[in-house]
């Protein structure tokens, strides 16, 4: 990854789509909010960058055709899109392959993918300008190269797509110094479990946001999460989204539970801290209780909860997986369950509730479930 300094060049950019473009599904992480990151899979032609001359970028591609999207392609594209909205997830922020039409300061960020990104003359997973998003002397656009990211990789793409999207908002590298506080890696690789999104993370299992050593010097931290929250003049707009839950017990919000007494739910943890409550009410029987984390990107690394009526805790679950289950027999009630994270730093983002909670053979709810007739019962499970 690379990141052109906004502070040493001028960068202009102009663009036109002069070419023919296939057709990108259209997702949208948080439709109606200000803040766009516009990940751009069909094609670009700009002009002048950095002094360089991109020219025509083609669309996406991991084959010859760039005129077209193989079923492997879309497929890559949902995760791209995906992984980066679940980075984005705590924040103001829609994270779109829909053009939204302008790349006006405060509002969207471009991201375009495709490419090896051989104008650029160095060796690089991505490019954008620090700071582009806010300043308006750089263009609210960044580059990102699968040519250079084992043949666009979804997961390798995205992460850099996010990296790139995080110089525009105003992040530096996380870099990694010895005991002498002397730099020995521009990009903090962290392990084989995490790493900073802001250094290197394409061989970690999750990415996060990260609080460390920044690339200026071992002593200056820069804290991810505290600079992106900022709500002000820097990033109107921005911030973390709203609390989606109730945070109190009493305050739980109703899971959906269907005819076939199956559970639903879906929330964000949008900061360490956060703690989401829902209800359910069951006629009695085991409840079978999930609790996942984003399919594709993953940050959050959560804890479940099952609490009785009064707010005793029934079970708990918090092991070593992203993700909790809970299985438990219940007598007839309404219950509740709370989400948390794990509360390490960058411990935040997506979570879905799935399960069910049925009832004992014999019980009348049991037996009224039996003679339902076929076709007002849910298919495929």
């Amino acid at each position: 990854m690379a990141i052109i300094i906004a502070l040493c060049v001028l960068l202009r950019a102009g663009s036109g789509d002069v070419h023919a473009a296939p057709i990108v599904p259209a997702y949208s992480s948080f439709p109606g909010t200000n803040t766009k990151v516009y990940l751009d899979f069909d094609g670009d032609f700009t002009d002048s960058y950095a002094g360089k001359v991109p020219g025509l970028t083609p669309a996406y591609s991991i084959d010859a055709d760039t005129a077209n999207f193989s079923a492997t392609e879309l497929s890559n594209i949902e995760k791209i899109w995906q992984s980066v909205a679940e980075k984005y997830s705590p924040f103001n922020v829609n994270v779109t392959t829909v053009d939204p039409g302008n790349e006006n300061n405060y509002e969207t960020m471009r991201i375009i993918i495709g490419g090896d990104g051989a104008w650029l003359g160095e060796d690089a997973g991505g490019v954008a300008a620090l700071s582009g998003y806010m300043n308006p002397a750089f263009p609210n656009r960044g580059f990102v190269f699968p040519g250079h990211l084992a043949n666009g990789n979804p997961k390798y793409v995205a992460e850099s797509a996010a990296h790139e999207a995080g110089h525009a908002f105003g992040l530096k590298h996380q870099s990694l110094y010895d005991a002498s506080r002397t730099k020995i890696a521009e990009y903090n690789p962290g392990d084989s479990s995490k790493a900073p999104i802001m250094g290197i993370s394409y061989a970690s299992q999750r990415a996060l946001w990260w609080r460390g050593s920044s690339t200026d010097a071992a002593t200056l931290i820069q804290d991810d999460l505290n600079l992106l929250s900022i709500f002000g003049t820097q990033r109107p707009n921005f911030g973390y989204r709203a609390d989606d839950h109730g945070s109190t017990l009493t305050a739980a919000d109703p899971l959906a539970v269907d005819a076939n007494f199956d559970l639903l739910g879906h929330g964000i943890i949008e900061r360490m801290t956060d703690l989401d409550y829902f209800s359910f009410t069951t006629p009695g029987g085991v409840a079978n209780l999930v609790a996942d984390v984003a399919p594709f990107g993953a940050m959050l690394d959560l804890s479940m909860s099952l609490y009785d009526a009064s707010g005793t805790v029934l079970a708990t679950s918090a092991t070593d997986s992203l993700g909790e289950r809970i299985t438990y027999a219940l007598d007839p009630g309404t219950y509740r369950i709370g989400i948390a994270s794990t509360g390490n730093y960058g411990d935040i983002g997506q979570y879905f509730i799935a399960g069910s909670a049925v009832p004992e053979p014999g019980s009348l709810a049991a037996v009224l479930l039996l003679v339902t007739p076929l076709f007002c019962r849910r298919r495929g499970r």
